[in-house]
């Protein structure tokens, strides 16, 4: 009898809950998924992307490209919007060419990465199943016999590339599929390299970047006025027609522009208000529906990422942000002092901590995965010398409430 109630009351619930009118109409204009069918302020750099990779779809030799630019300032959706149009290329005109899009940051911290990239690519390419334990060197000579028999072209997107670089070292993956003119007798494949900036290109030997033969492609942030614009679009196609005025777009656009410059972020906080008010019944987005976004896009991001992290990414990130609340949080912290908090925490929950080499890795693969959220560099110390610093970009307050989700995620 509980149990029938109990169930009764749900479908009341549910059933008011569909009927209820909200004011997202479609949150599928809101959220990364979707590429717009126009790119706004961002004629300059998509224009050039196609300019270069034409002469690909011709047949004919193009350059590898390098897009670089902060967080939020339209590379991936650019390099996807040109993805889209080569679709389209191949199943209107037959040609044959093909897109594929690989984010490298989902592979950062597997041991072998050159492995997983490939296969996925390779996957993509064939449309087929890889069987299991194939090795590296029977995948290249899969793609390269695919590609000649087909006559095919293809456009990969590298996303995250750094990740991939930094973390892995393997020059031979870069080198190897840029050397498919020399294999193949012609001009095959050409990637497209997304990251934020082109430091990464450092740590690559004079082989590997001379083969890249790559041409770089920069993106600013957006301003006040392009990043009202993108989100009245966005407003226009995902919300209900009363539920927001030019002014909401306007406190979010130039708010996000003098922090950050960063669409995605934009896009975030005007969903994130969207959600409050439609859990509060409300019919129209407020101020305090903004400022609560703001407030909390910081930690559903941070804490979004760190859910997916094994144990000991998290008790590093633990430790930082504990050490950072006691000496302040705008205090870098010295990687040895860092270690030794990370040990305690070990201790505390019974597992065996890292060697100083592999946490030494670990955070290296953390300012991958974390992004602009963990901020490094080398700092002098006179007489004891350079040592590392680190700090994670969090005031106080946020960093309390991160530590406590940590702790219920261990």
């Amino acid at each position: 009898m509980r149990d029938h109630k109990i169930t009764e009351f749900f479908e009341i619930c549910l059933d008011s809950f569909l009927q209820r009118k909200t004011i997202v109409r479609d949150p599928l204009y809101l959220s990364d998924a979707w590429i717009p069918e126009q790119i706004k302020h961002r004629e300059r750099e998509i224009t050039l992307i196609f300019k270069y990779l034409t002469p690909l779809i011709k047949g004919q030799k193009a350059p590898n490209l390098l897009l670089y630019g902060p967080t939020g300032s339209g590379k991936t959706l650019s390099a996807r919007f040109f993805g889209k149009q080569i679709e389209k290329i191949y199943s209107l005109r037959k040609i044959p060419v093909r897109f594929v899009y690989i984010n490298c940051r989902f592979y950062g911290n597997k041991s072998g990465v050159f492995h997983y990239v490939l296969r996925e690519m390779l996957s993509q390419i064939t449309g087929k199943p890889l069987k299991e334990g194939i090795k590296n060197a029977e995948m290249l000579n899969q793609l390269f016999t695919y590609l000649s028999e087909k006559r095919l072209r293809v456009v990969v997107v590298f996303d995250e590339i750094d990740s991939l670089v930094k973390n892995t070292r393997e020059d031979d993956f870069l080198y190897m599929i840029t050397r498919d003119d020399h294999i193949l007798g012609r001009n095959s494949m050409s990637f497209i390299g997304i990251s934020n900036t082109l430091d990464y290109l450092r740590v690559l030997d004079a082989r590997t970047l001379s083969s890249l033969n790559s041409t770089k492609i920069g993106f600013k942030p957006y301003d006040a006025k392009q990043l009202y614009d993108i989100l009245l679009d966005r407003a226009r196609l995902a919300l209900e027609k009363e539920s927001y005025t030019t002014e909401i777009i306007s406190y979010i656009s130039a708010w996000v522009a003098k922090e950050s410059g960063d669409a995605r972020k934009a896009i975030s906080i005007l969903r994130l208000a969207a959600n409050l008010a439609d859990i509060e019944d409300s019919q129209r987005i407020t101020i305090d529906h903004v400022n609560r976004a703001i407030e909390g896009y910081d930690l559903d991001a941070f804490v979004s990422i760190v859910e997916t992290l094994t144990t000991h990414f998290k008790l590093i990130i633990l430790a930082l942000l504990k050490l950072q609340i006691d000496l302040g949080s705008e205090t870098f912290v010295e990687i040895p002092r860092l270690f030794s908090e990370y040990i305690k925490l070990c201790d505390e929950y019974g597992l065996r901590p890292l060697s100083r080499d592999n946490f030494n890795k670990k955070i290296k693969q953390l300012e991958t995965f974390l992004g602009d959220y963990l901020e490094s560099y080398i700092k002098s110390f006179g007489k004891e010398g350079r040592k590392k610093v680190v700090r994670i970009n969090l005031d106080s307050n946020k960093a309390k409430k991160v530590i406590s989700q940590i702790y219920e995620l261990l």
